[in-house]
């Protein structure tokens, strides 16, 4: 779905109508936006003060982990940690799968730079970050010895 454009778009067969900007493009007429919808986006906006410190304190968080000195800059996306890993740590990625973490490293360029990345965003991250913390110390102790 796009939001703003400037070019003509293609009408969606899987969104709603009143959703659909190609409707707007073409000179329909406009809809009423549903009120749950108009509701729904206002609770959004008003909640993300809090949930943006929420997420940073996730962040904050994950800078504690082993491994955290590979991390590169990524200033596009604050909410996300990309590691490049030395050759010793080349099957991280997989390890962490294994044990039912997956992080974001399949595509062809995180595998050529051997980059992993990790993310705040997910309804669990206080559980799942007790276990990766505990994970990751098991792994360090390994590479280091």
């Amino acid at each position: 779905m796009e939001v703003f454009s400037q070019n003509n778009v293609k009408s969606s067969t899987t969104l709603p109508a009143y959703l659909d900007l190609a409707n707007y493009q073409s000179g329909a007429i406009p809809f009423t936006l549903p009120v749950v919808l108009v509701a729904n986006v206002t609770a959004a906006l008003q909640a993300y003060p809090e949930r943006y410190g929420q997420l940073q304190q996730r962040f904050k968080t994950m800078l504690q982990l082993p491994f955290m000195h590979y991390q590169i800059s990524t200033r596009q996306y604050p909410m996300l940690i990309t590691l490049q890993l030395p050759k010793a740590l080349t099957n991280l990625q997989r390890d962490l799968n294994l044990n039912g973490y997956y992080v974001h490293a399949d595509s062809q360029y995180l595998r050529q730079r051997n980059f992993i990345q990790l993310s705040v965003i997910q309804p669990d991250f206080e559980i799942a970050i007790n276990h990766l913390h505990k994970i990751l110390n098991y792994y360090k102790q390994i590479v280091d010895a």
